[in-house]
């Protein structure tokens, strides 16, 4: 007769006097979990159906953590399974988790977030999401092919893998990264690296729609993408713009050593071009929103759109002029001004 480790089974009788032998704890490697289920039909871990890799891998997680978070990591933040019992979407952010077990090969996404994880095991092949950020990770392992999000900001790593070809969101932002890639992904469509040690750009892929690179090394900047929407190259050491994508509706320049803001499309809807070294501005989109040129040597203000809700000119002559001020307050009386 078979022994059924999943049953209630009553211990065999003992001596009082008979001396106590540690109790071993059973080790769960997939070879063993697979022959429990061919010949006890073992179909769920603590009240969720499973396969044997994906069993082995949360057994092995409660050993670390203990049965409350990984039941918080199924039950409350809802780590995703399919029929067939394999984990598809793995969600442990803000665990006291220091490593994770050798990942289920069918993952399709992990997000792990605010974690004490220092590396990561070899990632699943099919692997389309990762997100580990805010955790104290040094290194990352080789990417999968099928890659397409890639957050791991706000961690100690000083270099990046190779990125895959089919890469659309890479934020590497708050690391010890001092480069990026010579040849970035082809369909990257958002880019943060900003807080970073780069010291240069590399040729921008064509389908850009986001760039957040302030507060690096960098000292000018590449070709803008035609579809760029959204710059942001704030507190750097560029001395000049390129030319201005005509779907851009967000450019923050401010704290750079910029002289001249180049021509802007009619896409725009905010504009930050504080502590700079412009002394014009050039003819304002109709669809501007928010405008804010303080602590510049600007002394005159192009035709203010109609539709423009806030006005920063703090630190510039503008805010000394007091009949300025009422002039423009009769004319915008909606405006919110800034001095």
């Amino acid at each position: 007769m078979n022994f059924n480790p999943f049953a209630e089974n009553k211990p065999p009788s003992r001596s009082m006097f008979a001396k106590e032998t540690p109790k071993k704890q059973p080790k769960f490697t997939t070879e063993k979990v697979e022959d429990l289920v061919d010949r006890f039909g073992v179909k769920e871990y603590l009240g969720v159906k499973m396969d044997p890799e994906t069993l082995v891998f949360f057994k092995e997680l409660l050993d670390q953590t203990g049965e409350q978070v990984v039941r918080t990591i199924i039950e409350k933040l809802h780590s995703k399974f399919d029929d067939a019992g394999r984990l598809r979407e793995l969600i442990c952010f803000n665990q006291p988790i220091t490593s994770l077990p050798k990942l289920p090969s069918g993952l399709r996404r992990i997000s792990c977030l605010h974690t004490q994880i220092t590396s990561l095991p070899e990632l699943p092949p099919g692997l389309t999401e990762l997100s580990c950020e805010h955790s104290k990770i040094a290194s990352l392992p080789a990417l999968p092919s099928g890659l397409t999000l890639l957050h791991c900001f706000d961690n100690p790593i000083s270099s990046l893998p190779e990125l895959p070809a089919g890469l659309k969101q890479l934020y590497c932002n708050n690391t010890e990264i001092s480069s990026l890639p010579d040849e970035l992904p082809t369909g990257l469509r958002y880019l943060s690296c900003r807080d970073t040690k780069i010291a240069t750009i590399p040729h921008l892929p064509a389908g850009l729609e986001w760039l957040g690179c302030r507060k690096t090394q960098i000292t000018s900047l590449p070709d803008l993408p035609a579809g760029l929407m959204e710059l942001d190259c704030a507190f750097n050491k560029i001395t000049a713009l390129p030319e201005i994508p005509t779907k851009l509706n967000a450019l923050y320049c401010s704290y750079t050593s910029i002289a001249t803001i180049p021509k802007l499309p009619s896409t725009l809807e905010k504009l930050y071009c504080a502590y700079t070294n412009i002394t014009t501005l050039p003819e304002l989109p109709d669809g501007l929103l928010e405008l804010d040129c303080g602590y510049t040597k600007i002394t005159a203000l192009p035709e203010l759109p109609a539709g423009l809700e806030e006005l920063t000119i703090e630190g510039t002559s503008l805010a000394e002029d007091q009949a300025f001020l009422n002039e423009l307050k009769k004319k915008y009386p909606k405006l919110d001004v800034r001095i």
